[in-house]
């Protein structure tokens, strides 16, 4: 599907090497904002062999909301992984 792009030029929509770049997937966790918690939390998926491919903090004074990315192929073991370090 050809789309407009810049000065008019049409441009292919799809890419040249298709769908097989990783997919990625985000999760949200929502922390107490106290020291080395975080570090435990990484240590956990560390410990499940999961890799963490991004992060990102937003923090308040007593709490923090902690986004990580996370490779799809290994989401069912991250997300049991993080229902296990919830409990």
């Amino acid at each position: 599907m050809p789309m407009e792009y810049g000065d008019g030029a049409l441009t292919d929509s799809s890419t040249m090497r298709g769908r097989d770049w990783p997919w990625l997937r985000q999760f949200g966790v929502f922390l107490e904002n106290r020291v080395g918690v975080l570090n435990d939390l990484l240590r956990h998926l560390e410990s499940d062999d999961l890799r963490v491919m991004g992060l990102s903090i937003v923090d308040t004074i007593d709490s923090a909301l902690i986004r990580l990315i996370e490779r799809l192929r290994t989401c069912p073991r991250a997300v049991r992984s993080l229902k296990l370090y919830r409990d």
